[in-house]
């Protein structure tokens, strides 16, 4: 039992949040925090924070494109 949890641990390991951002991805979160997923609801002149594996960023939308 202890292998077979041990085994399932690890095969999900490479989900996690730090994991994904390591992999390259970021995380990108509006001016209320809550995460970006769909570029429609962004209009011109919105501040977004950017959180990479290392630090982030702000920054304000240009343009959006749907």
């Amino acid at each position: 039992e202890d292998a077979r949890l041990e085994a399932l641990v690890s095969s999900l390991r490479h989900l996690a949040p730090q994991r994904v951002l390591e992999r390259g991805y970021s995380v990108v979160r509006d001016n209320l925090g809550r995460v970006v997923r769909d570029a429609s609801g962004l209009s011109a002149g919105d501040t977004l924070e950017i959180s990479f594996s290392k630090g982030g960023a702000s920054t304000r939308v240009e343009s959006a494109h749907n």
